[in-house]
């Protein structure tokens, strides 16, 4: 790959209907099909889009009285994503209800091996209620069902989520990516404001990858092609995998989480930047070298990602999917008042 690839032009929200009602469901097949088409998608993998889109709808449905919703995403590929998230009980036995013939009313587990079967990548995540009614702990199902051969985001193990204020056409949170076979540099950026003004005082930042394999030069660099009317934050990484090493720096209010994909292990190490803003403030830049492994998943997020999410309340979340940990933690974790994006690390995963 020999070009940045910029959220801005290849991720979007394509569609966020309820599940409940059967207008919605055929509105948003309605939306999703009409991109694939565009897209260049065939007739054969336009209707594998619909039916997991009814199989995810009738899950939640018949088993969480609902309460959840399906999402349609578009991801550099390009590729269609169908992300769908619930609010019911959870699946208790999630390894049974992957193969076909279990299921707690009879079609359960025959839905989620069509899932599998109809899309080209997909992950499920899943926390059953406990006895009791304790809400201290989120539970419901998450699923992921991706269309793309091959996706470059599922190849490198990234996730990205990007969701503009108001879900309007501009974003002033741009995630910029460039990656080959031996390193992935992002650059995560938010601009002042909200809106299209914050959206262009980020457009330049992405050409800041090609300067520097190094974040803190890349930062450096990035002061020079932003206009001094207008100013951001941002966050810099770039990753090796062999050995597996990643540095990054920032500037401003955004975080960066380090997490243990271990499900026993529930913690999580913070990494808040100097204060300051890009293309306005002097600052030094101060890089963290974090020691990647298979155990680890690094997580970006503007301003508008809570820094107080709890992972002892999302067990086992760190240890799925990346693009299901960013489009869930975006879900659950993102403020409305504001734009919100996530940047998520992790070793690829087979399903």
């Amino acid at each position: 790959m020999k070009s940045v690839i910029a959220s801005s032009e290849h991720v979007r929200l394509v569609a966020e209907l309820p599940a409940q009602r059967e207008s919605d469901r055929i509105a948003l097949r309605a939306r999703m099909l009409s991109v694939a088409q565009r897209l260049g998608y065939g007739e054969s993998r336009r209707s594998d889009m619909s039916l997991v889109v009814y199989e995810l709808a009738t899950n939640i449905s018949k088993y969480a009285q609902g309460k959840g919703f399906i999402q349609v995403w578009l991801q550099p590929g390009p590729s269609i994503d169908i992300f769908a998230l619930d609010y019911g009980p959870g699946i208790y036995e999630l390894e049974r209800a992957l193969g076909n013939g279990y299921s707690t009313s009879g079609t359960l587990g025959k839905g989620l091996g069509s899932i599998a079967r109809l899309c080209d990548h997909w992950d499920i995540y899943s926390r059953s209620a406990p006895p009791g009614g304790d809400n201290t702990n989120w539970h419901g199902t998450a699923v992921l069902a991706r269309f793309s051969t091959p996706s470059l985001l599922t190849q490198h193990g990234i996730g990205i989520y990007v969701r503009s204020l108001n879900d309007d056409s501009y974003s002033g949170d741009t995630i910029f990516l460039y990656c080959n076979d031996q390193h992935i540099r992002w650059f995560h950026a938010d601009g002042l404001g909200s809106g299209k003004t914050a959206q262009q005082s980020t457009e330049p930042l992405g050409r800041a990858l090609l300067h520097s394999p190094r974040p803190t030069e890349i930062l450096e660099f990035s002061r020079t092609l932003i206009d001094s009317g207008k100013g951001a934050v941002a966050i810099v990484g770039a990753y090796q995998p062999h050995p597996e090493q990643l540095v990054v720096c920032g500037i401003g209010d955004m975080h960066l989480d380090v997490c243990n994909t271990d499900s026993d292990n529930k913690d999580k190490e913070q990494i808040k930047f100097a204060p300051g803003i890009l293309g306005k403030d002097v600052y030094a830049t101060t890089p963290h070298n974090i020691t990647m492994g298979k155990r680890t998943a690094v997580l970006s997020a503007s301003d508008g990602i809570r820094r107080n999410w709890d992972p002892q309340r999302y067990a086992g979340l760190m240890s799925r999917d990346p693009q299901l940990i960013a489009y869930f933690l975006g879900s659950e974790a993102g403020r409305l008042s504001d734009d919100r994006s996530l940047f998520v690390l992790s070793p690829p995963r087979c399903n």
